[in-house]
């Protein structure tokens, strides 16, 4: 199961303002989150840790991956 989808699954009957004030972030930043238009900051990463510390084993593996740089992204920059 992907992060993504643990915090669906988290989210439960909650609306996503309702989630997103329970993590400490803004309805547009999850569904940002959600929609993979975003990637999570390591800012974002510790709010949602602090509400559900159970995922930062995953919040950690998502931060190594995504924030080291691709030969992809040094291409196009």
């Amino acid at each position: 199961m992907s992060l993504v989808e643990k915090l669906q699954h988290l989210q439960g009957e909650r609306n996503q303002d309702e989630f997103a004030a329970h993590l400490g972030i803004s309805q547009g930043t999850l569904s940002r989150i959600y929609a993979g238009k975003r990637q999570l900051g390591q800012d974002v990463a510790a709010k949602i840790a602090r509400r559900h510390p159970e995922l930062a084993f995953d919040l950690a593996a998502f931060l190594l991956t995504t924030d080291i740089p691709t030969e992809q992204d040094e291409l196009s920059a």
